[in-house]
């Protein structure tokens, strides 16, 4: 990765703005293998969608780069996008080859939309990065889950639910990002039940779908809520979770236990 000497500056700067006497705080990095690239078309997503295959791909070469820039400082790594997993097996894999290899990374993430999850990947995971710790975007139940769809405009959440469930037969715990969206509003209890069903799940968070650029219309549902709704609903944007070992981690234990959502000001 070759950097412009104004890009250099900004690195340099941003790497001093951290603690430098904290050298045991691991830095979070997240990489975008392949930009904004999605293989679905959620209605409500903030990136520039443009269908797979298309844009540019993070290479090994360039993870192996960020090491050096923090000057061996440890790194969290999270893989994130659009949707990580369209880069492709051989190249997630060159990913984790490389990040195996790095003494400072201390945790590797995995976040995804989960419709590409499958065997294959996960025995190529089970090799090369066994304690990866994996997070699944589901906005709840089938009902929740109205404004994601494909680029077809059929709803995923069937394959999304059939991933989560092969992550439970293989023994994986994943945390789960629930969008609050007009279809979960109100509905807390049945979201946390529904999710808590998987046996794969052990996190949940709420995040709530603020868009000031969108104004209701009594013609044409919105998937944008206001704050005042979010403070007003059961289905509070604060994270809650399921079980105590925090999203995304490769536990095997089945003991869960549900946390209500409390209704608390977005910052």
């Amino acid at each position: 990765m070759n950097l412009s000497t104004e890009q250099r500056h900004l690195v340099e700067r941003l790497y001093r703005s951290l603690d430098v006497d904290d050298t045991g705080t691991a830095v979070s990095v997240i990489v975008k293998t392949r930009g904004e690239t999605c293989d679905i078309d959620c209605l409500y997503c903030y990136e520039k969608r443009k269908e797979a295959p298309g844009g540019a791909r993070v290479g090994a070469g360039q993870i192996s780069r960020l090491a050096s820039l923090f000057g061996g400082r440890p790194l969290a790594v999270e893989l994130h996008g659009g949707e990580p997993l369209t880069a492709g097996r051989d190249h997630i894999a060159e990913i984790l080859t490389e990040l195996a290899g790095l003494p400072q990374v201390v945790r590797v993430t995995l976040q995804t939309n989960g419709v590409l999850l499958d065997r294959d990947w996960l025995d190529m995971f089970d090799d090369l990065c066994p304690d990866l710790r994996i997070g699944v975007s589901l906005d709840g139940d089938a009902q929740g889950n109205a404004w994601r769809v494909g680029y077809d405009g059929r709803p995923v959440y069937p394959r999304v639910a059939a991933s989560l469930n092969l992550l439970a037969e293989r023994g994986r715990s994943v945390g789960v990002i629930a969008a609050v969206t007009p279809a979960v509003l109100g509905r807390a209890e049945e979201v946390l039940d529904h999710l808590v069903g998987f046996g794969s799940v052990n996190a949940i968070s709420f995040v709530p779908c603020f868009d000031s650029t969108i104004r209701r219309s009594n013609s044409a549902p919105t998937p944008a809520i206001r704050p005042p709704e979010a403070c007003d609903s059961p289905a509070a944007p604060t994270p809650s979770t399921c079980g105590a070992e925090g999203p995304g981690t490769n536990s095997r234990k089945r003991g869960r236990r549900r946390t209500p959502a409390t209704a608390t000001p977005s910052p």
